[in-house]
Protein backbone atom coordinates (compact mmCIF):
# COMPACT_ATOMS: atom_id res chain seq x y z
CA UNK A 1 0.00 0.00 0.00
CA UNK A 2 1.14 3.84 -0.70
CA UNK A 3 2.09 6.14 1.57
CA UNK A 4 -0.93 9.23 1.34
CA UNK A 5 -0.21 11.18 -1.34
CA UNK A 6 1.18 14.39 1.02
CA UNK A 7 4.04 12.12 2.75
CA UNK A 8 5.48 11.28 -1.05
CA UNK A 9 5.75 15.04 -1.61
CA UNK A 10 7.69 15.46 1.62
CA UNK A 11 9.92 12.72 0.51
CA UNK A 12 10.34 14.17 -3.52
CA UNK A 13 10.73 17.91 -1.20
CA UNK A 14 13.84 16.94 -0.10
CA UNK A 15 15.38 16.26 -3.50
CA UNK A 16 14.03 19.81 -4.56
CA UNK A 17 15.80 21.19 -1.74
CA UNK A 18 19.24 19.52 -2.57
CA UNK A 19 18.78 20.47 -6.41
CA UNK A 20 18.69 24.02 -5.60
CA UNK A 21 20.42 24.13 -2.43
CA UNK A 22 23.34 21.18 -2.74
CA UNK A 23 23.26 20.71 -6.57
CA UNK A 24 27.39 19.97 -6.30
CA UNK A 25 26.15 16.82 -3.60
CA UNK A 26 23.64 15.83 -6.46
CA UNK A 27 26.09 15.75 -9.16
CA UNK A 28 29.00 13.92 -6.23
CA UNK A 29 26.65 10.89 -5.79
CA UNK A 30 24.96 10.84 -9.37
CA UNK A 31 21.55 11.43 -8.25
CA UNK A 32 20.03 13.18 -10.96
CA UNK A 33 19.34 9.70 -12.82
CA UNK A 34 17.75 8.39 -9.94
CA UNK A 35 15.66 11.25 -9.89
CA UNK A 36 14.79 11.42 -13.57
CA UNK A 37 13.80 7.85 -13.19
CA UNK A 38 11.62 8.69 -9.74
CA UNK A 39 9.70 11.11 -11.82
CA UNK A 40 8.96 8.91 -14.79
CA UNK A 41 7.51 6.69 -12.41
CA UNK A 42 5.49 9.16 -10.31
CA UNK A 43 4.28 10.23 -13.67
CA UNK A 44 3.13 7.15 -14.67
CA UNK A 45 0.76 7.08 -12.13
CA UNK A 46 -1.31 9.90 -13.54
CA UNK A 47 -3.56 9.71 -16.15
CA UNK A 48 -4.10 13.18 -16.88
CA UNK A 49 -1.39 15.91 -16.68
CA UNK A 50 -3.81 18.34 -15.67
CA UNK A 51 -5.45 15.72 -12.64
CA UNK A 52 -5.75 17.68 -9.70
CA UNK A 53 -6.11 15.74 -5.98
CA UNK A 54 -8.43 16.96 -3.34
CA UNK A 55 -8.28 17.34 0.04
CA UNK A 56 -11.29 15.90 2.63
CA UNK A 57 -13.24 18.90 2.29
CA UNK A 58 -13.16 18.63 -1.20
CA UNK A 59 -10.92 21.78 -1.77
CA UNK A 60 -8.06 21.58 -4.25
CA UNK A 61 -4.86 21.23 -3.19
CA UNK A 62 -2.23 22.21 -5.43
CA UNK A 63 0.83 19.95 -6.50
CA UNK A 64 -0.33 16.70 -3.96
CA UNK A 65 -0.82 14.61 -7.42
CA UNK A 66 1.92 12.28 -8.93
CA UNK A 67 2.20 14.33 -11.80
CA UNK A 68 2.53 17.86 -10.00
CA UNK A 69 5.37 15.92 -7.52
CA UNK A 70 7.74 15.10 -10.27
CA UNK A 71 7.18 18.26 -12.50
CA UNK A 72 8.17 20.20 -9.55
CA UNK A 73 11.33 17.80 -8.85
CA UNK A 74 12.01 18.09 -12.62
CA UNK A 75 11.86 21.72 -12.94
CA UNK A 76 14.47 22.03 -10.06
CA UNK A 77 16.58 19.30 -11.97
CA UNK A 78 16.69 21.19 -15.15
CA UNK A 79 17.01 24.41 -13.40
CA UNK A 80 19.69 23.92 -11.09
CA UNK A 81 21.87 21.22 -12.60
CA UNK A 82 24.20 22.05 -15.07
CA UNK A 83 22.34 21.22 -18.59
CA UNK A 84 25.62 19.43 -19.23
CA UNK A 85 24.69 17.01 -16.83
CA UNK A 86 21.46 16.76 -17.14
CA UNK A 87 20.45 17.24 -20.65
CA UNK A 88 21.94 14.13 -21.84
CA UNK A 89 19.88 11.88 -19.27
CA UNK A 90 17.44 13.36 -20.30
CA UNK A 91 17.39 12.71 -23.78
CA UNK A 92 18.29 9.21 -23.18
CA UNK A 93 14.76 8.98 -21.12
CA UNK A 94 12.79 10.63 -24.08
CA UNK A 95 14.08 8.38 -26.94
CA UNK A 96 12.97 5.66 -24.64
CA UNK A 97 9.91 6.64 -23.54
CA UNK A 98 8.55 7.82 -26.53
CA UNK A 99 8.46 4.38 -28.77
CA UNK A 100 7.25 1.87 -25.60
CA UNK A 101 3.89 0.33 -26.12
CA UNK A 102 2.73 1.90 -22.58
CA UNK A 103 1.01 5.41 -23.51
CA UNK A 104 2.07 5.89 -19.75
CA UNK A 105 5.80 5.83 -20.79
CA UNK A 106 5.51 8.03 -23.90
CA UNK A 107 3.45 10.57 -21.99
CA UNK A 108 5.94 10.84 -19.43
CA UNK A 109 8.46 11.26 -21.93
CA UNK A 110 6.74 14.87 -23.70
CA UNK A 111 6.51 15.83 -19.78
CA UNK A 112 10.26 16.09 -19.59
CA UNK A 113 10.45 17.44 -22.95
CA UNK A 114 8.13 20.44 -21.31
CA UNK A 115 9.58 20.39 -17.90
CA UNK A 116 13.24 20.82 -19.58
CA UNK A 117 12.90 23.60 -22.13
CA UNK A 118 13.33 26.58 -19.82
CA UNK A 119 16.55 25.48 -18.08
CA UNK A 120 18.16 23.93 -21.14
CA UNK A 121 16.58 26.12 -23.69
CA UNK A 122 20.41 27.40 -24.49
CA UNK A 123 21.33 23.68 -24.85
CA UNK A 124 18.19 22.53 -27.23
CA UNK A 125 18.98 26.31 -29.33
CA UNK A 126 22.31 24.29 -30.20
CA UNK A 127 23.23 22.66 -33.69
CA UNK A 128 19.87 20.07 -34.97
CA UNK A 129 18.95 19.50 -31.02
CA UNK A 130 15.69 21.61 -31.35
CA UNK A 131 14.52 19.95 -34.93
CA UNK A 132 15.15 16.27 -33.55
CA UNK A 133 12.94 17.62 -30.06
CA UNK A 134 10.39 18.67 -32.46
CA UNK A 135 10.48 16.44 -34.68
CA UNK A 136 9.65 13.73 -31.83
CA UNK A 137 7.06 16.51 -30.33
CA UNK A 138 4.99 16.06 -33.69
CA UNK A 139 5.02 12.32 -33.96
CA UNK A 140 3.66 13.29 -30.43
CA UNK A 141 0.66 15.06 -31.17
CA UNK A 142 -0.38 12.36 -33.49
CA UNK A 143 -0.14 9.37 -31.23
CA UNK A 144 -3.45 7.29 -30.73
CA UNK A 145 -3.33 8.41 -26.91
CA UNK A 146 -5.50 11.06 -25.52
CA UNK A 147 -3.14 12.11 -22.95
CA UNK A 148 -0.05 11.47 -25.13
CA UNK A 149 -1.23 14.26 -27.46
CA UNK A 150 -1.84 16.89 -24.61
CA UNK A 151 1.51 16.28 -23.17
CA UNK A 152 3.16 16.79 -27.28
CA UNK A 153 1.58 20.05 -27.29
CA UNK A 154 2.24 21.18 -24.24
CA UNK A 155 5.67 20.53 -24.73
CA UNK A 156 5.58 22.27 -28.16
CA UNK A 157 3.71 25.21 -26.18
CA UNK A 158 7.36 24.97 -23.46
CA UNK A 159 9.52 25.08 -26.63
CA UNK A 160 7.51 28.47 -28.15
CA UNK A 161 7.81 30.19 -24.72
CA UNK A 162 11.57 29.36 -24.24
CA UNK A 163 13.19 28.92 -27.32
CA UNK A 164 11.20 31.14 -29.30
CA UNK A 165 14.09 32.73 -31.25
CA UNK A 166 15.01 29.54 -33.07
CA UNK A 167 11.09 28.14 -33.20
CA UNK A 168 10.56 30.73 -35.24
CA UNK A 169 12.54 28.47 -38.47
CA UNK A 170 10.75 25.85 -38.06
CA UNK A 171 7.09 27.43 -38.98
CA UNK A 172 6.50 25.15 -42.40
CA UNK A 173 7.05 21.98 -40.13
CA UNK A 174 5.07 22.79 -36.79
CA UNK A 175 2.17 24.76 -37.85
CA UNK A 176 0.15 22.96 -40.99
CA UNK A 177 0.44 19.58 -38.79
CA UNK A 178 -0.84 21.57 -35.59
CA UNK A 179 -3.86 22.84 -37.68
CA UNK A 180 -4.37 19.38 -38.71
CA UNK A 181 -4.80 18.73 -34.97
CA UNK A 182 -6.95 21.41 -34.53
CA UNK A 183 -8.80 20.69 -38.02
CA UNK A 184 -9.72 16.79 -36.83
CA UNK A 185 -13.22 16.07 -36.53
CA UNK A 186 -13.37 13.90 -33.53
CA UNK A 187 -10.17 15.24 -31.89
CA UNK A 188 -10.85 15.63 -27.72
CA UNK A 189 -11.58 19.40 -26.69
CA UNK A 190 -8.77 19.35 -24.52
CA UNK A 191 -6.22 18.88 -27.01
CA UNK A 192 -8.00 21.28 -29.40
CA UNK A 193 -7.18 23.29 -26.44
CA UNK A 194 -3.50 22.91 -25.39
CA UNK A 195 -3.63 22.71 -29.48
CA UNK A 196 -4.93 26.26 -30.05
CA UNK A 197 -2.44 27.43 -27.17
CA UNK A 198 0.42 26.53 -28.97
CA UNK A 199 -0.42 28.31 -32.14
CA UNK A 200 -0.88 31.60 -30.32
CA UNK A 201 2.31 30.69 -28.44
CA UNK A 202 3.91 29.84 -31.98
CA UNK A 203 2.78 33.21 -33.63
CA UNK A 204 4.16 35.23 -30.56
CA UNK A 205 7.42 34.33 -31.52
CA UNK A 206 7.70 36.64 -34.45
CA UNK A 207 8.31 39.77 -33.29
CA UNK A 208 8.97 42.89 -35.42
CA UNK A 209 12.85 42.08 -35.48
CA UNK A 210 12.47 38.57 -36.25
CA UNK A 211 9.50 38.81 -38.57
CA UNK A 212 11.73 40.94 -41.07
CA UNK A 213 14.70 38.70 -40.65
CA UNK A 214 12.58 35.92 -41.93
CA UNK A 215 10.99 36.66 -45.02
CA UNK A 216 10.09 32.91 -45.56
CA UNK A 217 7.11 33.65 -42.92
CA UNK A 218 4.16 34.90 -44.28
CA UNK A 219 1.09 35.02 -41.76
CA UNK A 220 -1.42 35.12 -44.76
CA UNK A 221 -0.24 31.76 -45.84
CA UNK A 222 -1.81 30.35 -42.64
CA UNK A 223 -5.08 32.83 -42.71
CA UNK A 224 -7.55 29.72 -44.08
CA UNK A 225 -6.69 27.41 -41.53
CA UNK A 226 -6.51 30.19 -38.66
CA UNK A 227 -10.33 31.50 -39.83
CA UNK A 228 -11.55 28.10 -40.59
CA UNK A 229 -10.42 27.46 -36.78
CA UNK A 230 -11.93 30.50 -35.25
CA UNK A 231 -15.07 29.84 -37.02
CA UNK A 232 -15.49 25.89 -36.59
CA UNK A 233 -15.21 26.68 -32.95
CA UNK A 234 -17.44 29.39 -32.39
CA UNK A 235 -20.50 27.38 -33.15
Amino acid sequence: EQLPMTVRKQAVNYMTWMCKAKPKLVLKYKFVEHFLHLCVTLLMESKDIEERSFDDNGENVDFVTATGIACDLLDEIFLNIPSETCFPLAIQAIEKLRTDENPSKRKSAFVIMAMMAEGCNLTISKGQTLSKLLHIAIKGIKDNDTYCRKCAFEALSQLCTHVADDMTKYHKMLLPEIFKAVECPNEDIRVIDKALNTIELFIDCFDDHIAKSDIDFKIEHYLDSIMATIVSWSI
